[in-house]
Parts: C-alpha cells; sequence; structure tokens
C-alpha cells in the first residue's frame, strides 16, 4: 500500500514534466485581441566626420519611448471558411529625445497614427481588403500586410508535440516596404525558443534572436544603404487552447550603418519591447 501511494505521488509530480502539446498559431472567429506594446530605444549614432565638425564634434543620443495598441477582431467565418475581420491600430503616448532636448511627440500624423482596417483570415494569414480613409492600392495593401504580419507573433511551430526542455528554431526571412524606398528591405530573422515550463497548455519559451539586414538602393538610383545587425534574448509565452501567444518580452543589442549622399553614419542601439495581450469574446 505504501509502494503504491509513493508510485501514485511520482506520477503527480512528474505529469507536468512528462507533459506534451503540439503548439500552432491561428486566429479563431468571433474574438478580439488586444496587444499593448511598449518599446523604448536608445541610440548613440556617430555622425559623417564633415557633420560632426559643424556640431563641435559632439555624437547623437536618441531615447525613444514609443506605446502602441493594436485591436483585431473577429466575426463568424463567412461562406467560404474565411474569417471576417477589423484591424484596428492606435499610437499612444511616445517620448523622443535628442542629446536631451525633447522632440515633438507627434511625429506620426494623426491619420496613420490611428488606423482601421477590414479584411479576412484564410486560415494561414490575414488579407487586407481596406483601410478607413485611404485608398487601396496595391503598394498600400502589400505594406499594410506586412505590417499586420510583423505585429503578430509569425513564429513557425514544429508539426510535433512539444514538451519541457525541447527547443526549434523559426526562421522569418521577410522583405519590409519602407516610405522613401523603391522596392523592399530585405530582414533575416532568426530566432531560437526553449519551452522552460508548461502548465495547462500554457508554454513559456526562453528565446534567442538574431537580426540582420541590409538595405541597398543603389539599383533604384537611390544613393541610399543601410546595414543592420542585432542580437538579444526574452521570452514567450503562449497558449495552445487559444492558438495565441499571451506576452512577449525581448531585450536586442544593435549595431547599425547608414551611408547617404556618400557619408557614412554608425551607431549602436539597446532595444527593448514588452506585449501584453488580452484575449476575450467579441
Amino acid at each position: 500500500m505504501k509502494k503504491l501511494y509513493i508510485l501514485f505521488l511520482f506520477a503527480i509530480a512528474t505529469a507536468g514534466v512528462n507533459a506534451q502539446v503540439v503548439f500552432k498559431n491561428g486566429i479563431k472567429s468571433n474574438t478580439t485581441y488586444t496587444t499593448n506594446r511598449e518599446m523604448t530605444m536608445v541610440m548613440n549614432m556617430t555622425p559623417p566626420e564633415a557633420l560632426a565638425a559643424i556640431a563641435g564634434g559632439q555624437g547623437l543620443t536618441m531615447n525613444m519611448v514609443l506605446n502602441s495598441t493594436t485591436i483585431l477582431t473577429t466575426m463568424s467565418k463567412d461562406g467560404s471558411g474565411q474569417i471576417p475581420l477589423s484591424f484596428t491600430s492606435k499610437v499612444g503616448t511616445n517620448k523622443i529625445t535628442m542629446n536631451g532636448q525633447e522632440m515633438p511627440s507627434n511625429m506620426i500624423p494623426a491619420d496613420e497614427a490611428n488606423m482601421t482596417c477590414t479584411g479576412k483570415y484564410d486560415g494561414s494569414k490575414i488579407i487586407i481588403e481596406s483601410i478607413s480613409g485611404k485608398t487601396m492600392d496595391d503598394s498600400l495593401r502589400t505594406m499594410m500586410n506586412k505590417i499586420i504580419e510583423n505585429a503578430m507573433n509569425t513564429t513557425k511551430f514544429p508539426d510535433h508535440a512539444l514538451k519541457v526542455g525541447d527547443s526549434f528554431t523559426s526562421d522569418a526571412p521577410f522583405a519590409m516596404p519602407l516610405p522613401g524606398m523603391s522596392q523592399k528591405s530585405p530582414m533575416d530573422v532568426k530566432a531560437t525558443y526553449k519551452l522552460v515550463s508548461l502548465n495547462n497548455g500554457i508554454g513559456v519559451f526562453d528565446m534567442t534572436i538574431g537580426v540582420n539586414a541590409n538595405v541597398n538602393q543603389a539599383a533604384a538610383g537611390q544613393d541610399v544603404g543601410v546595414k543592420v545587425s542585432g542580437s538579444g534574448t526574452g521570452t514567450m509565452t503562449f497558449d495552445s487552447k487559444k492558438e495565441y501567444y499571451t506576452a512577449m518580452d525581448m531585450k536586442m543589442a544593435i549595431d547599425f550603418g547608414i551611408n547617404t549622399g556618400g557619408m557614412d553614419m554608425k551607431g549602436k542601439g539597446d532595444l527593448t519591447i514588452n506585449d501584453k495581450v488580452d484575449i476575450g469574446p467579441k
């Protein structure tokens, strides 16, 4: 009897360790996903020699604190099995200083700081069909689809169950259209995830992230080049039942270089992103 009791206790103690869950990203109908993001960045830049001489050899230090909220609301599935949805992006309070001097806080135009889109979820991705107050051309549609894709968690989970201690790598190369750039800005993002805890289908992952970007507009007749590289760590909490992440914290160190008009500017930055996601009925 005593032996059976000990085995029973052992089974309870090891149940969580041996648990396995299949994680996948998804969007459910008649649901609202509200994501609050706080992003802070400190950038230290070394200006080109010509500009440095004018500025008395002083470098540039920029501090930014940006807050934003995105609200994704889904409806019931339509006749084709797709999920109609609306996506609202709101830029909240932000503060930017340059060498200690506060910059205007309304640097983002009001019509871009608050934007509402409508579209559908086809089972694997969101497709934007219209933007309130704007004419939807192919360029704007491509940009908005990519912005929304990047705003959401696009971790590529393995197609098999994971248990505590398992790791996997998710590659996310993408080309982001940027204002003022004629084509696209290629960026490679590689993240390694390790499942460190699992409780009732909710997994906590440690993350190691690497980013590389190289934008060269010479072929487009624009004398602009940008290189960015960085690495960092963080954690992500993912609810396998809701098929969506509920929190993410990330810190990265970034090196960058900008070349324009034959002048080079180099710098380093520290980036922190904190996401909190509330998921509930529509």
